[in-house]
């Protein structure tokens, strides 16, 4: 299976005054043909798709057609999006079922370890439809998603806590 992994776009970024609008039309222009040319099977867009939580319009027209185009004009199985620090995981959420039928999967957060483990762990599909790989989806988690109290307890305790509910989360998914 042959996977494209893709992260960081900050779409609706701008720069004082000036938009970088034309830069990322350029680059989803040259992404299309990667997928076109390198015969991809799934693409991975991991974290950031948009710069801010509320991403203006014209970012959000430039992500959906974006997609649109995916199913259009590559023969890509499938795309996954997983959210990521700048992301909202609800926006990037909410239309994951008109997604769908792109071949578009969608895992924009987590509200909880259990969410996680049910949500996380996707399949992937290649050009023919087949399931050619599975992917440990996992979106930017917050401390809170994961019962960390940041306010009651020192430096050391919280690293500490970090590491067990993170080896905790991996040991998990992956076992799944």
């Amino acid at each position: 299976m042959r996977l494209l992994h893709t992260s960081d776009w900050h779409l609706g970024v701008h720069h004082g005054p000036v938009s970088r609008g034309p830069d990322h039309d350029r680059f989803l222009a040259w992404l299309i043909t990667q997928l076109q040319t390198r015969e991809v099977d799934a693409l991975v867009i991991a974290g950031d798709v948009f710069d801010r939580r509320q991403p203006p319009a014209e970012a959000l027209r430039r992500y959906y057609d974006f997609l649109r185009r995916v199913a259009e004009d590559t023969d890509v199985g499938q795309v996954l999006v997983v959210g990521g620090n700048h992301d909202s995981a609800s926006q990037l959420e909410a239309p994951a079922s008109v997604l769908s039928a792109l071949n578009v999967a969608v895992v924009g957060g987590v509200s909880s370890l259990d969410d996680a483990y049910a949500r996380c762990v996707v399949p992937l599909r290649g050009r023919d439809g087949a399931v050619g790989a599975v992917a440990l989806a996992v979106p930017y988690v917050a401390q809170f998603h994961l019962g960390i109290r940041t306010t009651d307890a020192d430096m050391a305790d919280l690293s500490r806590q970090f590491r067990e509910q993170f080896t905790t989360l991996y040991r998990e998914l992956t076992d799944r």
